[in-house]
Order: structure tokens, then sequence, then C-alpha cells
């Protein structure tokens, strides 16, 4: 099983969330033993992402999980969506909080697109949804990744002075 930095599984699931927006799911949560790791689910590969801490700039590393998973479809995909300036001026105009729930998830229910088609100034990201710990998501046979990537965050602690 291959370790990589953070920024190679990034730039992976970009270029593979451009070819194909929608089933793409994002789990976060802290692992047992602390470290904040990312879950992302896509339709034929998933990732797990863990960080030595929450701060950019800071270790991160990850590994392909073998097999893949799927996490519950009924989830919106995670994704970027369209806010043209007319739903952004009824949100901001909208003093009732149950109205703006409304509008944000019939925006969550339109399907995820590619970077390059958004035509609006602003985009909404999402969702990524939040778990105690990620990886009980999915089976244990994904221990050895887990264990792996603890171990690796381990050894970087160990060896650069601002981990410590």
């Amino acid at each position: 099983m291959e370790i990589v930095p953070e920024d190679v599984i990034w730039s992976e699931f970009r270029k593979k969330y451009e070819e194909k927006p929608k089933g793409w799911r994002i789990h976060s949560g802290l692992s047992p033993k602390g470290f904040p790791e990312l879950l992302i689910s896509g339709p034929k590969e998933s990732w797990l992402m863990k960080r030595e801490s929450l701060y950019s700039g800071k270790l991160g590393v990850g590994g392909r999980i073998p097999e893949g998973i799927k996490l519950n479809s009924k989830n919106e995909s995670f994704g970027l969506r369209e806010l043209p300036i007319n739903k952004i001026q009824r949100i901001m105009n909208t003093s009732n909080a149950l109205d703006v729930n409304k509008m944000m998830a019939n925006l969550m229910n339109t399907s995820p697109i590619p970077h390059q088609n958004i035509t609006s100034p602003v985009a909404l990201e999402g969702p990524v949804f939040h778990s105690p710990k990620p990886l009980n998501l999915v089976s244990r046979k994904h221990n050895v990744l887990d264990n792996l990537l603890d171990l690796e965050i381990s050894k970087w602690r160990s060896k650069i002075s601002y981990l410590k």
C-alpha cells in the first residue's frame, strides 16, 4: 500500500472530479489517535488522508483504499454548484432561517458540475459530512491503511521540529 503526500491525492481527486463530478462523498473527523482525517469516496475509487493538524501547511499524507468503498448514496454528492446572483440576493434578503434552509437544500439537490462549467461569480461547495471516526463508516479491513498513516505521521513528527 503506497503512502503519498496529500497534494498528490488532491490532484488526482480534482482530475477525477472534473471528469465525472457526480457520485463523490467526503467525510471528515478525527482518527482514534487524534489526527484529523478525511475519507474521500468516489464512483470507482476512494482515499483516506490524515493530517498532523487542521492548519494548512502542516503534514498531510494519505493512501488509496484498494477496493474502493460505497457510502450512503442517499446523501447529496460532494461538489460544486452554481450560486447565481439572484439566489444570493434572495438568501441575503431572507430573514426566516427555515426559508434559507429550504433554498440551500434546493441548491444541494442540483447536480454538481465541473469547475470549468461554473459561470456564476460564486459557487457552493459541499457537502462535507462530519463523523467522529470516518473510517468506521467502512469495514475494518481498512485498518491496515489507517495504521500505516498513523505511523507515517508519527515518523514525520519525530523528524520535523515544527511538528513537535
